[in-house]
């Protein structure tokens, strides 16, 4: 069964929004078969102290950095790795993405790993950096941007896309 790992912002992200989208493309995704790799999802199972981050980010930059590192950036770039040889990632690039480093960080790393990454746009692509458009190629990029609201609908390109590339085993 491949692996498809949802990439897209969280920190910068408005209540709900990472999570609503990753929740409406996922039971279309493991109807294919896939196993989806929500970061939201294994977020859910973190100890208690990932509440204490946002403080920590002000009141204990050292003890913030280290876990930001050791437990949210190496999980993620392992989501990542997981979906070498065969597998993809779906990221949204959308305004939350543009102020933070983590999903930039996911599709560089799967660009190195040669894991096709899907990148639906809800800004111009022109936006996009082009590092990051590099990093993707030669899988496509989605304009999605003629709307700012995310639903199910702007993902059916990755999706199909998808649909034919997928390894049967």
């Amino acid at each position: 069964m491949a692996n498809v790992y949802l990439a897209g912002a969280i920190e910068r992200a408005p209540n709900g929004y990472a999570e609503k989208w990753r929740d409406d493309i996922t039971p279309i995704l493991a109807q294919l078969g896939l196993n989806v790799i929500n970061p939201i999802i294994a977020d859910e199972n973190k100890p208690e102290w990932v509440n204490n981050l946002p403080e920590w980010k002000v009141t204990n930059l050292d003890k913030y950095r280290d876990i930001t590192k050791r437990f949210i950036i190496q999980r993620d770039y392992d989501f990542v790795r997981s979906c070498v040889g065969g597998g993809f990632v779906i990221a949204l690039w959308d305004e939350y993405c543009a102020k933070g480093a983590g999903t930039a960080c996911e599709i560089s790393e799967a660009g190195e790993l040669s894991v096709p990454t899907l990148i639906v746009s809800k800004v111009p692509i022109v936006e996009i950096p082009g590092w990051l458009l590099g990093a993707s190629y030669p899988a496509p990029v989605f304009d999605r941007s003629e709307t700012k609201e995310v639903s199910v609908d702007d993902f059916y390109g990755a999706i199909d896309y998808i649909k034919n590339n997928i390894r049967r085993c």
